[in-house]
């Protein structure tokens, strides 16, 4: 990530692929990063380029791979330990959300347990599902403990470039997207600013608004903050959760516009709770009319 962008909120990182830095480019492609931490968070009310999704948040680069070219194309070459590596790293720092926007070709066993113990600790994690435009999701958002993210088209439909499928947790915007370039002659464009389609900007955009979530409710765990961004999201397709809009297009406003709260004490944060006033952590619902039988005057699924 380029830390001298006047309109990024980021901070000094680290380099984990065996190149002494602090996170920011190397090499001539090193350009991803810059675009995925302006989706997250460039700076508002500066008068100058865009405004990231959580403005008020910093982002925390890590550099994992070494980018392939010129031609700048986003290929990238790296050891799958340098991902634990980092996440682990993150941990240690405070980081509470991570974005990972790249997408591998086979499972690691370290990069699964570096994931199940950094969520343990405390963190959430988003990836992209990949854009192979196939029904298959990528790792490393195919991780039970990472959420994977389709992208969007401006018209809410799934993008075209977007892959999908089981495993898949939310959709958010992912096309035709505007975001900060590396300043000066340096980056995709000779401006600061570009626009780019993929996964990889549709999940940065999700792991914001987990971040929004977090600074609204800082005390939350990992599966609360993720049970909100699923209940607060907007149905897309399918009704209810489908593989190529998860359980939907993030929200941002309803995911922070109350309180993360369990009045019942069942597991099941109110706003997804079916019965929010009656412990009924199955969350049974034998009518199918999205109220819980402990609160439902009438179960008889015959019965309209």
């Amino acid at each position: 990530v380029d830390l001298l962008h006047p309109d990024l909120n980021v901070i000094p990182g680290s380099d984990f692929t065996g190149s002494a830095g602090d996170g920011s480019p190397v090499v001539i492609c090193d350009n991803h990063g810059t675009m995925i931490a302006g989706t997250m968070t460039a700076k508002i009310n500066n008068s100058i380029g865009v405004v990231g999704v959580a403005p008020g948040c910093v982002v925390l680069p890590a550099r994992i791979g070494i980018s392939l070219g010129p031609p700048c194309n986003n290929g990238w070459t790296g050891v799958l330990s340098w991902t634990a590596t980092a996440l682990n790293w993150g941990l240690t720092q405070g980081a509470r959300v991570s974005s990972n926007p790249n997408v591998y070709g086979s499972p690691s066993s370290a990069v699964s347990a570096a994931y199940t113990a950094t969520k343990t600790g405390g963190m959430v994690h988003f990836a992209p599902a990949g854009d192979a435009s196939q029904n298959y999701v990528e790792y490393p958002a195919a991780y039970a403990t990472v959420n994977a993210v389709s992208a969007l088209s401006p018209s809410g439909t799934l993008a075209a470039i977007s892959s999908y499928g089981v495993g898949l947790d939310l959709s958010a915007p992912g096309e035709t997207i505007e975001s900060t370039d590396r300043v000066s002659f340096e980056g995709y464009v000779s401006g600061d600013y570009t626009f780019m389609s993929g996964t990889s900007l549709s999940c940065s955009y999700a792991a914001a608004v987990a971040a929004l979530v977090i600074a609204r409710n800082p005390s939350a765990t990992p599966a609360q903050v993720e049970q909100r961004l699923y209940c607060s999201a907007r149905d897309l397709g399918a009704a209810g959760y489908d593989t190529q809009y998860g359980y939907g297009c993030v929200d941002a406003y309803a995911a922070v516009a109350t309180l993360i709260a369990d009045a019942d004490a069942d597991g099941v944060e109110d706003l997804c709770d079916n019965c929010p006033g009656v412990a009924n952590a199955n969350q049974a619902d034998i009518d199918f009319d999205n109220v819980g039988d402990a609160c439902d005057d009438c179960v008889d699924p015959d019965i309209d």
